[in-house]
């Protein structure tokens, strides 16, 4: 009968202890970070973090389908800071994309990667100062194609439709300014003419709405006569933009098309974030990515171009 008790008052006593532990614990352990110094420390979101699905009202079965895609291309999405920044086989899968495309461009994308570098300095050919700017412009060009196209990739690969499908748009005009600019350069240095090249260098590669307060506010869109110039080749990449400026713009079908769906009864809008997956936007977002074969063709033309606009500067010779 005593070890009967005994069991008994050493059970209470352990399950008296754990309930004092437990109702201890987050006071034992904030006092500790507040001596760390860690008391304004926000915890790490985890993946037990998320919204409680029975909450919400559920969708319509294409809504349903279009978060099996996000969780697919969330899961399958590269680490930061990896090597792979570009777009998922799975992620691109999910949607019935075209991955051979897909494979292509990410190679491509590897590629430009590869050949940008941390500066840009006045030596050797680069010694002449027009030249010079020429070089910092591609530079620069080169960084933004990258950040734009790394970009492009993990939005879509992280089930955000919407940033993706404004970084593929960006995509498209950055590749487009940068061949505007080439073609401008090609002329400029058949014709010798150093004074023109040095303006538009010094244009396109420091100018800034900060340079000047009439210059701030003002607009500065991309004509979309360059994409159709710099894409000629493809006459479907101009579908691909209009639409791309569509889903981007607030004013336009950025809303309902990205975000919506609307029933066969025309009484209910259910909306999700992930609605853009249903209508064929990484169509769209594809072309944006094919915007990285003619950029990589006019930054190396640009860099072709680099001795003959340095021969056309005497100092530098």
């Amino acid at each position: 009968m005593d070890t009967v008790i005994r069991i008994g008052i050493f059970l209470v006593v352990i399950g008296v202890g754990y309930a004092a532990w437990r109702l201890l614990n987050p006071f034992i352990f904030s006092t500790i970070a507040r001596g760390l110094g860690a008391q304004h420390v926000v915890p790490l979101p985890s993946a037990d973090m998320r919204p409680d699905r029975d909450a919400v009202r559920a969708g319509s079965a294409s809504e349903a389908a279009a978060a099996a895609r996000i969780a697919v291309a969330a899961r399958t999405a590269p680490a930061a800071g990896g090597g792979a920044n570009g777009l998922d086989r799975q992620a691109v899968e999910a949607v019935g994309g075209d991955w051979e495309a897909a494979a292509k461009f990410n190679a491509v994308l590897a590629g430009l990667q590869a050949r940008r570098q941390p500066a840009v300095a006045r030596a050797g050919t680069l010694r002449a100062r027009v030249a010079w700017k020429v070089a910092v412009f591609r530079q620069a060009a080169l960084y933004r194609v990258v950040a734009l196209g790394t970009g492009s990739a993990a939005a879509w690969n992280g089930g955000h439709v919407l940033g993706a499908a404004l970084s593929a748009r960006a995509l498209l005009e950055a590749a487009a300014l940068l061949a505007d600019f080439e073609r401008r350069v090609q002329r400029l240095a058949a014709d010798g003419n150093l004074a023109g090249i040095d303006a538009l260098a010094t244009e396109r590669a420091f100018a800034s709405p900060l340079d000047g307060p009439a210059e701030a506010g003002r607009p500065r869109g991309v004509d979309p006569a360059l994409i159709d110039a710099a894409f000629a080749a493809d006459s479907n990449t101009r579908a691909h933009y209009d639409a791309l400026a569509d889903l981007s713009d607030a004013a336009a079908l950025g809303q309902y098309r990205v975000f919506g769906e609307l029933d066969k009864g025309n009484t209910e809008v259910a909306f999700s974030a992930g609605a853009g997956f249903e209508r064929g936007v990484f169509g769209h977002v594809l072309a944006g990515f094919g915007a990285l074969v003619p950029a990589e063709a006019a930054l190396q033309a640009i860099d072709d171009l680099l001795p003959r606009v340095a021969a056309l500067d005497p100092v530098a010779a």
